[in-house]
């Protein structure tokens, strides 16, 4: 008789996930839990508000009339990259939750190891809409619009900064593998 293949691919952490006596889904897959304990929490605070504030100076950027942003394509395009990069930061953040003493394997693969990637990339996009901003007013700006521009560049700056210190928080965070034992 043939054994029973699992999912492969995408969906291959189903697999973790079993049956039990009551008819009960069962996670039975490896976890993982930030090693340094001491300041857990405020590690977690400070980690949610970076990525709100990346998020959010991210989405303020696009709703300012900073010059530029309404007819530059070399304004627009860093904009639409930092955009998605923190998006894409803040959908790592929800799905890596709020628990971190245990996470299943499948959700920390999809959020911490991506993480540092994702933030690198928001800072470079951002740092890169700065310099298309600065060189537009520079060049085509008019002198009423400045007010709007520095307010831009002042935004881009603290989506550099938010986004460079979630890097290297989870570039120097420790995760690791806990037992079924240890977990509260």
């Amino acid at each position: 008789m043939a054994k029973k293949r699992g999912k492969r691919g995408a969906n291959s952490y189903l697999n973790d996930f079993h049956l039990n006596v009551s008819g009960e889904y069962v996670y039975e897959g490896e976890l993982y839990a930030l090693e340094d304990k001491s300041q857990h929490t405020a590690k977690k605070k400070k980690f949610w508000v970076l990525t709100a504030l990346l998020t959010a100076v991210s989405i303020a950027g696009g709703c300012l009339p900073a010059p530029g942003m309404s007819n530059c394509f070399y304004v627009i395009l860093p904009y639409l990259g930092e955009l998605t990069c923190s998006l894409l930061v803040a959908w790592a953040a929800v799905r890596l939750g709020a628990n971190w003493s245990a996470v299943r394997e499948y959700r920390y693969e999809r959020s911490v190891p991506v993480l540092p990637r994702r933030a690198a990339a928001a800072a470079v996009f951002a740092a890169l809409g700065a310099a298309a901003e600065i060189v537009f007013l520079a060049v085509a700006a008019e002198e009423r619009h400045l007010p709007w521009g520095a307010v831009y560049l002042l935004l881009k700056a603290v989506g550099v900064f938010a986004a460079w210190e979630i890097r290297r928080f989870f570039l120097a965070s420790n995760w690791g593998k806990v037992s079924d034992d240890s977990v509260c």
